[in-house]
């Protein structure tokens, strides 16, 4: 009976929470069902890596930036096990929350990818590991120019060769079909590309792909 009153009580906590806060209804949510209440050490890598492109975004520009109008659509990822492709994933959020084809999905603001085909219900996500994935982006504080290759080993091509760029550096976004400045990974140890000619590294994710439970939709954040 006592249980039963207490489950009760969380329902009833939940059901307002959807109703007053939707986003903090849907993270109560999860954190209910799914026995994660995102704490693990995986997020403080991401947030880590968030927090480390915005001080990069900032010591390139020199000033601080207003900030943007950007919204969320939470998400679930519906599981593809035992394929597991790492290059696309479907999710539990269509048309009818207002999802659009191009909209930018992330995980606590780390870019994974956006979103290719939208159906009513659900919408299929095309991350940087596949292998048409392009894009440019910007390496560090000094903001070194790179382009994003995707695969299934995503690497950082076209670096600069006398560019400032290091191993460890932040990643983001610089591309205008993207919110600017969103972290994307860290670059490993360069090397020298085959011709000679430029830098490359590969990237470094903080985040298991395949694991992945949530995300993030990005709505006007261009």
């Amino acid at each position: 009976m006592r249980r039963n009153l207490l489950l009760l009580i969380l329902l009833l906590i939940l059901a307002a929470a959807v109703l007053l806060r939707p986003q903090y209804g849907w993270y109560l949510k999860k954190v209910i069902f799914s026995g994660d209440g995102g704490s693990g050490g995986e997020d403080l890598i991401l947030e880590n890596q968030k927090l480390k492109a915005e001080i990069a975004k900032l010591e390139n520009l020199g000033i601080r930036l207003p900030a943007t109008s950007a919204s969320y659509i939470s998400a679930f990822v519906y599981s593809q096990y035992p394929f597991n492709f790492r290059n696309e994933f479907l999710i539990d959020a269509g048309s009818s929350l207002g999802v659009e084809a191009g909209d930018i999905v992330v995980v606590n603001d780390v870019f994974v990818g956006r979103v290719r085909d939208v159906f009513n219900k659900n919408s299929l996500v095309r991350t940087i590991f596949d292998v048409s994935f392009q894009s440019p982006v910007r390496i560090g504080k000094y903001g070194v120019q790179g382009l994003l290759q995707g695969g299934s080993l995503p690497e950082v091509i076209l670096i600069p060769i006398d560019s400032k760029a290091e191993a460890h550096d932040i990643v983001y976004t610089s591309s205008p079909e993207f919110p600017y400045g969103l972290a994307v990974g860290e670059i490993g140890e360069l090397r020298t590309s085959p011709d000679k000619l430029f830098k490359e590294a590969d990237l470094k994710v903080s985040y298991d792909i395949g694991l992945l439970t949530a995300v993030s939709i990005v709505k006007n954040g261009k």
